[in-house]
């Protein structure tokens, strides 16, 4: 009998310790005095997502469990340290793994850039698994996050060879993983590698490894190495390669209509349209720079598809770059910027495009200007030159157009209180409509020049259309009207030229051609006569770009970048650049804008007055 209730004491102390609990999406057990969670393992799961988590590492799970050296296996039990007191209220990140990926769910402060730091990871590929979480980031949020062995650091653990060794680096405030690698003269990867991956990124303050270089890296690199934190330190090699990629649409070029791949929306015949015209105004600007002393050996490469652009970044002229432009389409512009940072190529982005290719990519300059650069400029110029004139803001009320009246605001509002003039004073805002009942028309003056500013788009044209209407019924001699708006106005067949010139409009705008330019119209003469067709603003637009980065290669070697603001300017054609770094571990916007205006039948640089 005592040995029976002996039995029975012992067999419920092992129920009570052995009692499970939920915690949050996990599950936790007593053992041997110390609290484990039990991970039953599914398919998808990888000792680096199970190891995130938990919030432990890899060597943690595998020292308690040793037959996970091998590899798992579905269904697999794991016994993990819990660390520290476990709380259901408050939840480790991620949460679980499921279908393949990390499931993070999102906490109070938490930002897009920070979670992909936590994962090391690329934030646009966060925005891809998570469509629509730009616009809207709350707590409680989950989020996929890719676990592949792309965007995983790697768990091997560097031993140091006969010859080798590795020394300690003190991280400084604003120092990169390029930057670190090219003062050491050794691969990024390795120095990732030797400290566990990196999984939180680069921290000021904090000591990591650096492999001893060994001679083979050094002779790999010697001709480009330099250091990023030396703004006036230049490295300057005789021969620069270049790559340009396009989609040429080659492979498509001669597909017949029935035949598969078929292009029946002319879209990919577009984009090589206007390849075919950044490469001729690229050759234009070759000559150019081969006078000014240049040595570029520049490859151009077809990236129509994603195949294209994955067989492109295998080719050596690629991983010998030192600079690549291109290419146009937002998913290949990612891809080859992704691959760039991890080599230290600088890449273009020449086309427009949202900042956010920018994030985490470093390596990365944009040609055009954001939105918010244009808005910028528009609400700085109106506010400093029409000081004492009725401003009077019409709001769409459009979602699309939300962005552009709000950074109007900001910015107009900005200049008012940054500016010495008394007499600048606000302005009237109105809602707009398709009919502007009465309103309209109250608001306007007779005794000052009355500033329309309309911050909106395609999606607004029927409003555009009526406004149009409102103002030609105006009396021009009782009523003088200025409008501003987006640069797409130029683009809008259905606004009559009268009524661009009678209201002046005028749009920001990252292009400026000026037929009046003597260096404009030799290009314009010389393009026509070399391929029989007037260039186009892609053809203007591929000058501009090779002249100033090759202008760049020519003075600062590969450490133009650092040198953006002194590069030199002459001889381009319409366009201009002023570029701004976004970010410490992000790219360059160039915020170079033009205000333009319709005068006299043609369009005027406001800024040249």
């Amino acid at each position: 009998m005592k040995r029976l209730l002996t039995y029975l004491l012992c067999s419920l102390m092992l129920l009570l310790v052995a009692d499970l609990q939920a915690q949050g999406d996990k599950v936790t057990i007593e053992k041997n005095g110390k609290t484990y969670y039990v991970h039953t393992v599914e398919q998808g799961h990888t000792l680096y997502g199970i190891s995130k988590l938990y919030n432990t590492t890899v060597e943690t799970i595998t020292a308690e469990n040793p037959m996970a050296k091998n590899g798992l296996q579905i269904g697999q039990t794991l016994y993990i340290p819990a660390q520290g007191e476990v709380n259901s209220d408050v939840w480790t990140n991620p949460v679980r793994i499921e279908g393949g990926f990390m499931i993070h769910r999102v906490k109070r402060k938490e930002t897009l850039y920070g979670i992909s730091r936590q994962y090391n990871c690329d934030i646009n590929r966060i925005l891809e698994l998570n469509p629509g979480v730009e616009l809207s980031l709350q707590p409680g949020t989950e989020l996929k996050i890719p676990q592949n062995d792309l965007d995983m650091p790697s768990t091997e653990v560097i031993e140091p060879g006969p010859n080798d060794g590795w020394e300690k680096h003190l991280v400084q405030m604003g120092e990169t993983l390029y930057g670190i690698s090219r003062k050491y003269g050794v691969d990024p990867d390795e120095i990732a590698k030797l400290n566990d991956g990196l999984p939180e990124g680069l921290k000021a303050g904090e000591e990591i490894l650096i492999p001893i270089r060994n001679e083979l890296f050094v002779q790999q690199t010697e001709e480009i190495e330099y250091n990023l934190e030396m703004k006036d330190t230049v490295f300057i090699k005789s021969r620069y390669n270049v790559v340009v990629m396009m989609p040429f649409g080659l492979q498509t070029a001669f597909i017949k209509e029935g035949e598969e791949g078929y292009d029946r929306e002319g879209k990919t015949e577009r984009l090589r349209e206007i390849s075919m015209s950044f490469y001729r105004g690229m050759t234009f600007a070759l000559d150019s720079l081969q006078k000014r002393g240049a040595n570029l050996n520049v490859t151009f490469i077809d990236a129509t598809t994603e195949a294209d652009v994955l067989a492109a970044l295998q080719r050596d002229e690629v991983k010998n770059a030192n600079l690549i432009i291109g290419p146009l389409q937002r998913k290949s512009i990612e891809k080859v910027s992704s691959y760039a940072s991890r080599k230290g190529i600088h890449v273009v982005c020449p086309v427009p495009q949202s900042n956010k290719v920018l994030l985490s990519n470093p390596n990365l300059s944009k040609v055009f200007p954001s939105m918010e650069s244009e808005m910028k400029a528009m609400a700085e110029h109106v506010a400093n030159t029409h000081a004492g004139e009725n401003v009077i803001l019409i709001n769409s009320k459009d979602v699309k157009d939300a962005r552009m009246v709000q950074l109007f605001k900001k910015y107009y509002d900005q200049a008012l209180k940054a500016s010495p003039n008394m007499t600048l004073k606000g302005y009237t805002e109105i809602e707009g409509s398709s009919k502007f009942v009465g309103e309209f028309e109250a608001k306007l003056s007779k005794a000052q020049r009355n500033i329309i500013v309309v911050p909106a788009g395609n999606q607004s044209r029927s409003m555009i259309a009526n406004l149009q209407s409102k103002i030609q019924l105006l009396n021009e001699e009782e009523f003088q009207v200025l409008v501003y708006a987006p640069d797409d106005w130029l683009n809008y067949d259905f606004l009559d030229i009268t009524y661009k010139n009678r209201t002046q409009l005028a749009v920001p705008s990252a292009q400026y051609l000026d037929y009046e330019n003597p260096s404009v119209t030799h290009f314009a003469d010389a393009y026509q006569k070399e391929f029989q067709v007037d260039p186009s603003k892609y053809a203007f637009l591929g000058y501009d770009i090779m002249m100033f980065y090759g202008c760049g290669l020519i003075q600062y070697g590969i450490n133009f970048p650092n040198n953006f603001e002194s590069i030199d300017l002459s001889g381009l054609l319409h366009i201009a650049f002023d570029y701004r770094k976004t970010g410490m571990e992000s790219g360059y916007e160039n915020e170079h804008v033009y205000l333009l205006r319709h005068h006299e039948m043609k369009l005027e640089n406001l800024h040249a007055h």
